[in-house]
């Protein structure tokens, strides 16, 4: 009888990969790594101290779930994201959303209510740490309320749209505008306030406009930022031209200075 082995190395190599992927994941988020930036295989493995294996994994992982593509031989890069992609995901929230506020407000869930207010105290706690950490504790609070709705499929549909880390993508886009994240607060206490009036249709009013405000923020955020990347293209083109500019007028400078210097001599010569 053949003895059993534990694959130990393959399951290390999994944790790595685990590692590799959150790091990656939050230079993402942060904004250290934007949309059309680079992700080169050996260039990570090199930079953190692994192999090409838990890398190649952490990649095609971010590649499955829309964060990045395949850009070049090797290599990916950040997604740029739509308009339209972030209409529909928000419009995706609002029906998975909206619903199950709507089905938490008709029934009496004390204890499903009190799980959403610990979650909105932990968000509140963590929002200023990262803004990974933003980020997953708005999301907590957001499943929260799916859950207490005890729809288990509205439930695989929320994770269905923050899952893929479409979300994560705009979030990291929506609080890297600083001017925007000074003046933006997630009111989720007014939603809870809302979820416990037992009116359906206000809770499910009150989780869809906060909603579609996310989207009107988010909307700008992208407007600021196309603007920002729109004046740094045009600065670096003039900044090319100028480069250009100056480059010419020495050449005809220089030039220009040599037939004088042949002509002076020549009269020198005639003297």
């Amino acid at each position: 009888m053949t003895e059993h082995r534990l694959r130990k190395v393959v399951r290390m190599r999994t944790r790595l990969a685990d590692e590799v992927y959150e790091q990656l994941f939050a230079s993402i988020i942060s904004g250290h790594t934007g949309p059309g930036d680079r992700l080169i295989q050996e260039k990570i493995a090199e930079e953190i101290d692994v192999s090409r294996t838990p890398v190649r994994e952490a990649l095609l992982r971010l590649e499955r779930e829309g964060i990045i593509r395949p850009a070049g031989k090797r290599g990916f890069e950040v997604c740029e994201l739509t308009e339209k992609e972030v209409r529909d995901a928000y419009q995706a929230r609002e029906a998975i959303e909206g619903m199950a506020a709507r089905l938490l407000a008709g029934e009496d869930r004390p204890e499903a209510l009190q799980h959403i207010a610990e979650a909105i105290g932990r968000a509140s706690e963590q929002r200023h740490e990262s803004i990974e950490a933003a980020y997953r504790a708005n999301e907590a609070v957001h499943r929260a309320i799916v859950e207490a709705s005890g729809n288990t499929l509205l439930v695989e549909l929320f994770d269905v749209v923050w899952g893929r880390q479409m979300a994560v993508r705009l979030y990291a886009e929506l609080f890297n505008e600083v001017d925007l994240v000074s003046g933006f607060a997630h009111d989720h206490t007014s939603l809870l306030e809302a979820l416990r009036g037992g009116d359906p249709d206000r809770a499910f009013e009150a989780v869809t406009e906060h909603i579609r405000d996310g989207l009107e923020l988010q909307l700008l955020a992208m407007s600021e930022r196309s603007g920002r990347m729109a004046r740094s293209e045009r600065s670096g083109r003039l900044a090319r031209s100028e480069a250009v500019g100056s480059e010419r007028s020495a050449r005809s400078g220089a030039v220009g200075s040599e037939p004088a210097a042949e002509h002076e001599g020549v009269r020198h010569d005639q003297h």
